[in-house]
């Protein structure tokens, strides 16, 4: 009976330190997107933020998830160059905004890039877009990144389906702080 306690709180470890290790790299985003479309002869635009996505994100769930606006964030992860939602614990959600097949200009030690690349919306394979991106980086000796400042615009088209318009949006995101995972205590050791 010990033993499968033991082996369950040393996974639970285990699973949290990957956790932790991956939302290491993850950055947070401020991010604004308008969208041109007709409805009849009326110009409509629409305006979202990181709060109205992250909104978005909640109530569209189904079934209704646990998660609630105060435990999700947009973040930037740079293994993956794509905007994404993310919990408390820094488990990737849904993708926002993925760069793809850049052009990239550095400098000589890679602390600053301008990047040309192809955006690509949610999880869509199709590229629908571009954008411009700035990045500042610094690194550690194991060439880490411990703290990148980014800022883009981009722009990308929607074709229209049965429900919906066609949509033509364009918007600027900002990168800056890491998140930080608050994790939880580990469990009490199991008594002899």
């Amino acid at each position: 009976m010990k033993l499968p306690k033991l082996i369950g709180a040393t996974l639970a470890m285990a699973a949290i330190q990957c956790v932790a290790a991956h939302a290491a790299d993850l950055f947070l985003v401020n991010l604004r997107t308008t969208c041109k479309s007709f409805d009849g002869d009326r110009m409509v635009r629409t305006s979202s933020s990181t709060a109205t996505i992250l909104k978005d994100y909640v109530a569209n769930q189904d079934p209704a998830s646990s998660n609630t606006v105060r435990d999700l964030r947009l973040v930037y992860d740079p293994e993956g160059d794509r905007i994404s939602i993310a919990n408390s614990s820094g488990e990737i959600l849904a993708d926002v905004i993925g760069f793809g097949n850049s052009t990239t200009l550095s400098n000589s030690d890679d602390t600053h890039r301008e990047r040309h690349a192809f955006v690509f919306v949610g999880s869509n394979s199709e590229a629908a877009g571009s954008a411009l991106i700035s990045e500042r980086l610094m690194r550690d000796g194991d060439n880490n990144i411990t703290r990148l400042t980014s800022h883009g615009t981009f722009q990308y088209g929607q074709p229209g389906d049965d429900t919906t318009g066609a949509q033509i949006c364009t918007g600027s995101f900002s990168v800056g702080r890491k998140l930080v995972i608050k994790t939880p205590p580990p469990p009490p050791e199991p008594t002899p």
